[in-house]
């Protein structure tokens, strides 16, 4: 399982075993790839979010 967070300009993955930040140049282009990948995960690979906030 994976949680992903949005966090400013940046998503942050967070794994068993640490955690990945991947920076964007804009909160606006953050917010953009999080809704680009859950629309992919949800709707293409037919993956359940657990909780969204």
């Amino acid at each position: 399982m994976v949680e992903v967070r949005l966090e400013g300009s940046a998503l942050v993955f967070l794994l068993d075993h640490g955690a990945v930040r991947v920076d964007f140049p804009t909160p606006e282009e953050a917010r953009g790839a999080l809704e680009a990948l859950m629309v992919e995960l949800i709707f293409k690979k037919r993956m359940i979010p657990l909780r969204q906030k």
